[in-house]
């Protein structure tokens, strides 16, 4: 992925039109994945993300990463009733 760009160069793209761009991508990729952008901004990140494969794929690990501990931070499921009277019942017998 591409390293944090120079503030000279941000101000040149600034100069040029290019209001957003990696950098921002970068900066805002949490929120951007949470869906907490300003509509404004998102429809700018939306539109940098149709031209720029390396910020597209960034984001898609970032999403599966998210997804991925959610799974894994879920709480147990619960063991059926019949399961958990025979477990107590084992444990009665130690």
């Amino acid at each position: 992925m591409n390293a944090p760009i120079h503030p000279v160069v941000s101000r040149i793209k600034n100069l040029l039109g290019v209001k957003y761009g990696c950098y921002d991508m970068h900066r805002l990729l949490f929120d951007y994945a949470q869906g907490t952008l300003a509509p404004a901004m998102k429809t700018a990140m939306d539109g940098h993300l149709q031209d720029c494969r390396p910020c597209l794929d960034y984001l898609a690990t970032y999403q599966d990463t998210i997804k991925a501990t959610r799974t894994c931070c879920q709480p147990p499921a619960e063991l059926p009733v019949e399961l958990q009277q025979k477990l107590q019942q084992f444990i009665a017998k130690l």
